[in-house]
């Protein structure tokens, strides 16, 4: 089974259109990837037992353009995708030729290089990170937590 490649969808005419520097970033603008992800991971019998009651793919508009968002029971929750794969940055800056960095982009920019965080609801893990010492995303974050709590 080939799995669909979210980056990829968002240039059907690759690769014509692309340009590593420039590229979509589908955690922001691929609509098919919130629906993936709440067909997949937020079923009815999923929202049940988690006692939820709704999940809708929103796209939203603010100053620096559209962008998606699930909006559990009518926005008490709001989820944003972010993708956990080596980062364009870091991948140049160790030498990775752009044939290298695309080729690995075409495998992890599918459904399982992808989480759901929460979004928007005060200061976001992305909002408060900064300084010297601050962790790179989220995602660093989020694993952080876990050893803390595996390995205490």
């Amino acid at each position: 089974m080939k799995l669909k490649n979210y980056l990829f969808d968002l240039y059907p005419e690759y690769p014509i259109g692309f340009n590593l520097k420039t590229r979509k970033d589908p955690d922001k603008c691929s609509e098919q990837l919130y629906d993936d992800i709440e067909k997949i991971f937020f079923s009815k019998e999923r929202l049940d037992s988690l006692e939820l009651n709704s999940i809708e793919n929103k796209c939203q508009n603010f100053n620096n353009g559209d962008f998606y968002t699930l909006f559990i029971d009518d926005g008490k929750y709001r989820l944003s995708s972010d993708y956990i794969g080596a980062s364009v940055y870091w991948a140049k800056q160790a030498g990775l030729a752009d044939e290298e960095i695309v080729e690995y982009l075409m495998i992890s920019r599918t459904i399982g290089g992808h989480m759901v965080f929460p979004r928007g609801q005060g200061t976001t893990v992305n909002q408060a990170r900064s300084g010297e010492n601050s962790y790179y995303d989220r995602f660093d974050l989020t694993l952080l937590a876990i050893k803390k709590m595996v390995f205490k």
